[in-house]
């Protein structure tokens, strides 16, 4: 999976870092009544977006090129498509 979202507001990696650090969990832990729990790692333009409890390796990339945002799932990763969707709609709400 590789979804292109543009950029409009111009978010740089490192504010969306800090973003995602501070309020994805909860958003995805209030919308989906869970306790899941993720880890944050930037290198550069691309974030790393993990589930330490069920695996070391990252599931997601979230690159920033430009005006544009590229997430892309790792090919291990479960397939979990409400939380793939709410990834995408929480990316939205900070870049749109």
């Amino acid at each position: 999976m590789m979804i292109k979202i543009q950029n409009t507001k111009g978010i740089t990696a490192a504010i969306f870092f800090a973003t995602i650090k501070s309020t994805f969990t909860d958003f995805i832990n209030d919308d989906l009544k869970t306790k899941l729990v993720f880890e944050f790692t930037k290198m550069e333009d691309t974030i790393l977006v993990t589930q330490p409890a069920i695996k070391e390796k990252a599931d997601y990339t979230i690159t920033f090129i430009e005006n544009e945002i590229i997430v892309s799932k790792a090919d291990q990763s479960y397939d979990v498509p409400l939380f793939e969707e709410r990834l995408i709609t929480f990316i939205h709400i900070a870049v749109d």
